[in-house]
């Protein structure tokens, strides 16, 4: 299995640092570049994605995936773009073969490779997506899985990113995580809340998060999730907010942040 070095990856985590209509339209139009004499080979699979046979195309995709490497991820540039490959099946394993290479040290390339299906049209491609950029940049995706969360239309895409961050687990997750945390969508927070809290687990800041969301958080259900979550962060950080929760006016919050609190203290 042939592999690059990995190049060092540097991804704004701040929103706003990071402009990515700009990349993904500068990595559509960025050519091949030269391939190596022991990557001339694989592009002899880039002819058999060009078949009109599906099996053939799969097949050659595969292929690439087993093989990894920037040659490999260049050609599957093209088979995940919606402006060039109009059959979805090819674009879904197109995205799949990227995350599967995004499991070995590959460059930075794959991540602004893979923001190009980001906007697919199709729901299930752009869920494929999400999924492969856990696998493809591990903390380094997050950013891209930020700008899902803000961007996509689909609640179902939305949640998907979520849950993607949630197991990335790390502080680069916090961000995004923040902006889920005010979806338009009740079960989008809900899923933001109870993935902060597993990763306060490791990290007390994330009871400041969990605090500030709770007040100006209009669904009982979220709140609940809210409460959930601040027992579960680490260094008993989040029992300040859990005494406040406690003073909710509505009964069925304040009797779930007693039962929370009281749990928190008896594993003092």
């Amino acid at each position: 299995m042939r592999i690059v070095p990995a190049i060092l990856i540097f991804c704004a985590v701040a929103s706003g640092q990071q402009n990515f209509d700009a990349e993904r339209e500068q990595m559509r139009q960025k050519p091949m570049g030269f391939v190596p004499p022991e990557d001339q080979a694989v592009l002899k699979l880039q002819d058999q994605i060009r078949q009109k046979a599906l099996a053939i195309r799969i097949q050659a995709i595969k292929g690439l995936a087993n093989i990894g490497g920037q040659t490999s991820v260049m050609i599957l540039r093209d088979v995940i773009d919606f402006q060039k490959e109009k059959d979805k099946a090819v674009r879904i394993e197109g995205v799949k073969a990227l995350g599967q290479i995004g499991s070995l040290p590959d460059s930075r390339i794959l991540l602004q490779v893979l923001n190009i299906s980001l906007v697919d049209p199709d729901e299930t491609v752009r869920k494929r997506t999400i999924q492969a950029l856990r696998n493809a940049g591990t903390a380094y995706a997050c950013p891209y899985l930020g700008e899902a969360l803000q961007r996509d239309a689909s609640v179902s895409v939305r949640l998907e990113a979520v849950d993607m961050l949630q197991r990335i687990g790390t502080k680069r997750a916090l961000a995004p995580l923040t902006t889920a945390l005010k979806d338009r969508n009740e079960s989008v927070r809900a899923k933001a809340a109870d993935a902060l809290g597993k990763i306060g687990e490791l990290d007390r800041s994330v009871a400041d998060i969990l605090g500030e969301a709770f007040p100006t958080e209009k669904s009982v259900g979220v709140k609940i999730q809210i409460v959930g979550a601040l027992g579960m962060v680490r260094e008993h950080a989040g029992l300040g907010y859990l005494q406040t929760a406690m003073l909710d006016k509505n009964p069925t919050i304040r009797k779930h942040a007693t039962e929370v609190y009281s749990r928190v203290i008896a594993y003092k």
